[in-house]
């Protein structure tokens, strides 16, 4: 809706990319810039939901790329940290099963969110990045990960 020509998506893609390699070569920087692996955390949910809303409110295709590479780059890369912080906690002779379990079952709750949110979406839009942001700072700030958790 805001005009934009498919030629664009791939540069978008692109840039995307790249933005989330930065993150991932900067845990550390970032964990030291927020004082802790909790706090890397929280606000690596709490941006990308607040960016969210903030795309649902937007009519400036400048300011949705900008959005949807901060959520891409920052919301995508944290599965790297996860991964880390698991497998601190896993015994080795579980932790391909573990992992893949949970994998599975990120999967299976992933088809089930996008069904919902393809709904929510041929409903409206706006509303649904909107309702998709309050989930995610929700979801950031009821988080019960402990520092020690991340600790390793």
């Amino acid at each position: 809706s805001l005009g934009v020509s498919i030629a664009y998506f791939g540069f978008v893609g692109g840039a995307l990319t790249l933005f989330e390699m930065f993150f991932m070569n900067s845990f550390t920087f970032f964990e030291k810039l927020l004082g802790s692996k909790k706090n890397y955390m929280i606000w690596s949910a709490l941006i990308p939901g607040i960016a969210s809303i903030i795309m649902g409110f937007s009519t400036s295709v400048t300011l949705t790329v900008i959005m949807i590479v901060l959520i891409g780059g920052l919301g995508l890369s944290r599965h790297v940290p996860f991964q880390s912080y698991m497998n601190k906690y896993i015994e080795s002779q579980n932790r391909a099963t573990v992992l893949s379990t949970i994998s599975m079952l990120e999967g299976l709750a992933r088809g089930a969110v996008y069904i919902l949110f393809g709904a929510l979406a041929a409903w409206s839009m706006k509303y649904s990045m909107v309702i998709l942001g309050i989930l995610i700072i929700g979801s950031a700030l009821m988080s019960r990960v402990k520092e020690e958790h991340l600790m390793g």
